[in-house]
């Protein structure tokens, strides 16, 4: 039983940047729905020497998505 102080949204469920995400989708939010969903066509594309993009297509709406990705979290996924 969860908490009654525990959040009741996707964030609680351990899907926030920098948090243990191994085995769970990773959820890019998304203007047009305003809430984080569910991914579809997801690429990593380079911007800089130490900066990279996560690109992809909303689930529900079919909207483009982007998120910046830290260097941290790419040390962190290998």
């Amino acid at each position: 039983m969860a908490s009654p102080n525990a959040p009741e949204n996707d964030l609680a469920e351990g899907t926030a940047p920098g948090n243990d995400t191994a085995g769970k989708p990773q959820l890019i939010y998304c203007l047009a729905c305003r809430c984080h969903t569910e991914n579809k066509n997801v690429r990593t594309e380079n911007l800089s020497r130490e900066r990279k993009i996560q690109k992809a297509v909303c689930a529900k709406c079919g909207k483009r998505k982007n998120k910046f990705i830290s260097f941290t979290q790419l040390n962190a996924d290998n």
